[in-house]
């Protein structure tokens, strides 16, 4: 009767019963009232505990959305656009410039998208058209050395012809932008194959030299359309994290101008950030 009474004691801490004293001495017909009370109880804690559960899950299935076991357990972390974008830069260089048929156009359309750019300046031609190379600046674009004359056999005969060329080039950008400093200096047909002697000089002088590793191919397919050199800027740019594309702004670069918003969109639209080469390098 004893351990009876302990089991009655348990069940009704376990399910909130109220207690029932249940004297050693009592009846068998008492405690079979006392059992049949306590059942009755239970049932009803236990019928009341479904109805509870039934009407609150119910409400919580409303509120939350179904999850799978996966997002359960492993929810997944949004990837930023910082991430998508890292490492992800793209310059574009325009070589040949200033003129007054496409370096003004290049600049509006660079200014409507908010792209800033790096311009390899030819030094004869800056005289008249100074605006156009302090709109350029003040744009917040790069200003880089190209040459002065252009002249191939001119400037390649020699070291000092080639730093000769460079100073005359410095020296027609000062005009337009007093104090100009700046460093970035492109060969004029590229680094590649030139005798190193030229490429010491150039280094030695402090400048930077900005080679390329993308191309529109506009200077070398003066045919082509706006749909072949926009091919070409895609084509050559493929894969590279780092891209610096090589275009022009010389004298009616017409495809050029008409390419070169597609060709920012394309970059944009996956993740590119546009840079200058003054960013990219520092100087």
């Amino acid at each position: 009767m004893k351990a009876f009474a302990l089991l009655l004691a348990y069940l009704a801490c376990l399910f909130g019963l109220p207690a029932v004293p249940t004297p050693a001495a009592a009846s068998g017909a008492q405690a079979a009232l006392f059992v049949a009370a306590s059942g009755a109880q239970i049932a009803l804690f236990t019928a009341a505990t479904a109805e509870t559960q039934a009407t609150y899950g119910a409400a919580e299935a409303q509120e939350a959305p179904a999850l799978s076991i996966s997002s359960r357990f492993t929810p997944t972390v949004p990837t930023t656009a910082a991430e998508d974008t890292e490492q992800k830069v793209i310059c574009l260089t325009f070589d040949d410039g200033p003129t007054d048929s496409t370096t003004p156009k290049v600049l509006d359309i660079l200014d409507t998208f908010g792209v800033r750019a790096t311009f390899f300046l030819i030094g004869r031609q800056i005289s008249g058209r100074e605006d156009i190379v302090r709109r350029t600046a003040a744009a917040g674009h790069a200003v880089g050395i190209h040459t002065y004359s252009h002249v191939y056999r001119e400037i390649y005969a020699s070291p000092q012809a080639l730093l000769r060329d460079i100073a005359a080039c410095r020296k027609a950008i000062r005009a337009a932008l007093p104090g100009y400093e700046g460093k970035l200096y492109r060969f004029p047909g590229g680094e590649y194959g030139k005798p190193e002697a030229l490429r010491r000089a150039v280094r030695e002088a402090g400048l930077t030299v900005c080679a390329w590793n993308a191309s529109a191919d506009d200077s070398v397919l003066p045919h082509a359309t706006a749909d072949e050199l926009f091919e070409n800027a895609v084509r050559t740019g493929a894969d590279k994290q780092s891209i610096v594309l090589l275009l022009h702004d010389g004298v009616n670069y017409r495809a050029t101008v008409a390419c070169l918003p597609r060709i920012i969109r394309h970059y944009k639209a996956r993740g590119y950030r546009f840079e200058t080469l003054q960013q990219k390098s520092g100087n």
